[in-house]
């Protein structure tokens, strides 16, 4: 089944804005439309392209072991768009139907919240009486 998930106003503008000639049921990078999720030429080795010929440093750093890896993935984007709507208040049921994760264990591995988005929960205890 495929997972529906609402697209933001402004990602939609900038989209139609590059799109002059594209039609809206078309994949927006066809290329990589039947790319596999993994392995050498799946998406994530594409996006590191993608991100290399447009500059973006991806940050590759020392693994646990020997391996090197990269801090900014495609796989990030995923942490990144989980955290950023946890940080904006929407619920966590919200949250997971938007990404399609199926168990709450899962899905809290990708939440990360900012230090202000706690300060304000924080700040919504009553006073103690002293």
């Amino acid at each position: 089944t495929a997972l529906v998930v609402p697209m933001h106003d402004e990602l939609r503008e900038h989209l139609e804005a590059i799109a002059s000639t594209d039609k809206p049921e078309q994949f927006v990078m066809p290329g990589m439309a039947q790319q596999p999720g993994s392995g050498r030429n799946g998406l994530s080795s594409a996006f590191k392209r993608i991100a290399g010929n447009a500059g973006v440093d991806i940050q590759t750093v020392q693994g646990g072991g020997t391996r090197m890896i990269s801090k900014r993935t495609f796989h990030a984007l995923r942490h990144s768009f989980t955290s950023a709507l946890a940080n904006a208040g929407v619920a966590p049921e919200l949250r997971m139907k938007l990404t399609g994760h199926k168990s709450e264990a899962v899905h809290a591995g990708y939440t990360h919240h900012e230090l202000e988005t706690l300060r304000a929960a924080v700040a919504k205890l009553p006073r103690l009486a002293v």
